[in-house]
C-alpha cells in the first residue's frame, strides 16, 4: 500500500496561519499571535509559528550522515551512542569496585577521577577490567583518565605508559583552558601537544590525549553561543600551538581530541547546538587544511540545570537533555 502525504491523513489536514491565529486569539486565554514571538538567551529571534516555508532558506538540510559537515553524525550508518560514566572514589580499590558494577550494568566507557600516586595504583584501579571486550554494538570499552584541576597530563601519561599497549584502551581527558579556569593557573596547551607527540612516537594511534571541554562555560551560566565560541577558540589555540611547536600536525592532533558540550532541557536548542558544533569544527579544520574533519562529540547533562530539591523534575530535565544529545548525533553521552 502506498503511503499518503501527511496532509491527507485523518486529523492532519493542511493548517495555515489563519487557522493557528484563530486557535490562539479565540482560545480560553486569548492573545495576539504576534505576542508569542520572543528572543532566546542567545539573542536568536523566535517566531510565534514556523511553517514549511521557514525551511527553504536552510541549505544544510540535504546533507548525509558521515559526510562533511557531519551535521547528521560522523558515521554513515546510525549507531547507539557510547555511555560514559564518571566515577570518583577515594582509593583505587573503591574505584575498581564501582567500575566493575557499572560495566556489569552495561556501561562501555568510564572516566577515572582519582589521585594516582603510581602505576601500581592505576593497575589496582583497572584490575579485572577488560577494555578489549566487544559489546553487541561492536564498540570497544574505554577508560578516560582526568588529571584534575592543576594536574599535569604529562605526569599522568608517565603513570599510564607502562600499561599502554597491553590491550587496555585508555585516554587522557585534559583541556588546558578549562583546567586554567578551575585551577587559576596559566593554561599550558604545549603539554597537550607534547602528549600527542609522545603517543604518535609510541605508535598509539587510538589513544586520546585531550578534550575541548566547553561544558564548564555552560555550568558557569553561559548559553549556547558562549559555549560554541569558547570551544572554537580553545580548539584553534590548540591547533596553533601544535603548529608553532612543530608538533604532530593538525590532523594528528585533531584525531586525538574530543569535543565536550553541556546539554540541558531545551531540546531543540541543544540539538541545534550539537549540529552547529560539528558544522563549525568542520570549517575550522578545513581552514587548517585537514582532511579528516569529524570530531568525536561528547554530550554532558548540565548540573547547572538541575534543582537542588526536586528530584522528579531533575529526571525530566536529564531525560530531555539526553534525548537532545541522542537526536543531535552525540557519539558519547556522559552519566554523572
Amino acid at each position: 500500500m502506498s503511503a499518503r502525504p501527511a496532509a491527507e491523513l485523518p486529523g492532519f489536514g493542511p493548517h495555515r496561519v489563519a487557522s493557528w491565529r484563530a486557535l490562539v486569539e479565540g482560545g480560553p486565554h486569548p492573545r495576539k499571535l504576534e505576542s508569542l514571538a520572543g528572543r532566546a538567551r542567545e539573542g536568536i529571534a523566535l517566531e510565534p509559528l514556523y511553517l514549511g516555508e521557514s525551511l527553504r532558506s536552510l541549505g544544510h538540510l540535504g546533507t548525509w550522515p558521515g559526510q562533511p559537515p557531519f551535521l547528521r553524525g560522523r558515521a554513515p550508518l546510525p549507531s547507539a551512542p557510547l555511555i560514559r560514566v564518571e566515577l570518583t572514589a577515594d582509593d583505587p580499590r573503591a574505584w575498581n569496585a564501582l567500575a566493575r558494577e557499572e560495566l556489569a550494568g552495561g556501561a562501555r566507557s568510564l572516566t577515572l577521577r582519582l589521585a594516582l600516586a603510581s602505576s601500581d595504583a592505576l593497575r589496582v584501579a583497572l584490575e579485572g577490567i577488560d577494555t578489549r571486550a566487544l559489546t553487541r554494538h561492536l564498540r570497544e570499552r574505554e577508560v578516560m583518565l582526568e588529571p584534575g584541576p592543576g594536574g599535569d597530563p604529562l605526569a599522568l601519561h608517565a603513570l599510564v605508559e607502562p600499561i599502554l599497549g597491553t590491550g587496555l584502551k585508555l585516554g587522557i581527558a585534559h583541556d588546558p583552558f578549562a583546567d586554567a579556569l578551575a585551577s587559576g593557573r596559566e593554561p599550558r596547551p604545549a603539554a597537550l601537544v607534547e602528549l600527542a607527540a609522545r603517543c604518535k612516537r609510541a605508535g598509539l594511534a587510538a589513544t586520546r590525549v585531550g578534550v575541548v571541554d566547553a561544558s564548564c562555560y555552560a555550568e558557569a551560566g553561559g548559553h549556547a553561543v558562549h559555549e560554541l565560541g569558547f570551544a572554537l577558540a580553545a580548539g584553534v589555540e590548540l591547533l596553533r600551538a601544535s603548529l608553532a611547536a612543530g608538533g604532530p600536525g593538525v590532523e594528528e592532533l585533531a584525531r586525538r581530541l574530543e569535543l565536550r558540550l553541556g546539554v540541558g532541557p531545551r531540546y531543540f536548542f541543544e540539538l541545534a547546538k550539537l549540529r552547529a558544533a560539528r558544522w563549525l569544527w568542520d570549517a575550522v579544520l578545513g581552514s587548517f587544511g585537514a582532511r579528516t574533519r569529524a570530531l568525536p562529540l561528547v554530550a554532558r547533562p548540565l548540573r547547572y540545570e538541575l534543582s537542588a530539591l526536586d528530584v522528579h523534575t531533575n529526571l525530566i530535565r536529564i531525560s530531555l537533555a539526553c534525548a537532545a544529545a541522542l537526536t543531535g548525533g552525540a557519539d558519547t553521552i556522559v552519566a554523572q
